[in-house]
């Protein structure tokens, strides 16, 4: 395999088993129905198992396309990413990809301090904030934490950070999930929705 020592066949099969066992964990809440943030951990975690599993069928199987052993390499990496296993996702993820630098940059945002913010700030429109910079990405599992932690993202200027510090209090959750990736265009369309919202009222 091009840019890849394979990996330990033991190594995988304890990830399998783990996974799978961290799965069946979120499944046994037979009295406490699943978050959604706790569904989506258990895919992962599935994920984690399957891919596992078939890199170790794969590997040493001449016949499997390295193509298709890369793309699962990068399934398996960002399955890991989100089960808070960034040091394996770094070492499985291919080489020179994506998959590899949104590892390491995962990496360097659990071990930022939780309050580490950048200076961009919320935007406004006549006193009502539209957009925050900071905008809740996803949610992944921090050993750091000890906890599923949610991960913010800059707009602005692509700062990280994996804290449930809110870099913009003054925006609702609810603002957040909705508008947190507006671009400018939809920063300036949601203006101007406002402003002929306003003047709709003022012909009534």
């Amino acid at each position: 395999m091009a840019n890849w020592v394979k990996a330990d066949p033991e190594g995988l099969h304890r990830l399998k088993t783990q996974a799978e066992a961290n799965a069946r964990h979120l499944s046994g809440r037979v009295n406490q129905r699943l978050s959604s943030i706790d569904h989506d951990m258990k895919i992962h975690h599935q994920q984690v198992a399957l891919s596992a599993a078939n890199l170790a069928n794969w590997q040493n199987d001449a016949t499997v396309p390295e193509e298709k052993i890369e793309k699962e390499r990068r399934r398996l990496a960002d399955a890991l990413m989100r089960t808070g296993e960034i040091d394996k996702a770094i070492e499985i993820a291919p080489e020179g990809s994506d998959t590899r630098e949104r590892a390491v940059a995962l990496k360097a945002a659990i071990e930022l301090d939780d309050k580490a913010a950048c200076d961009c700030k919320a935007h406004e429109h006549r006193g009502r904030v539209f957009s925050g910079s900071h905008a809740l990405l996803t949610h992944i599992f921090s050993k750091k934490h000890g906890k599923t932690m949610p991960v913010r993202r800059c707009g602005e200027c692509g700062h990280l950070n994996v804290t449930e510090e809110n870099p913009h209090p003054q925006m609702t959750p609810e603002q957040e999930k909705r508008l947190g990736h507006a671009s400018e265009a939809d920063r300036a369309k949601y203006a101007q929705m406002y402003a002929l919202g306003l003047k709709a009222r003022a012909l009534k």
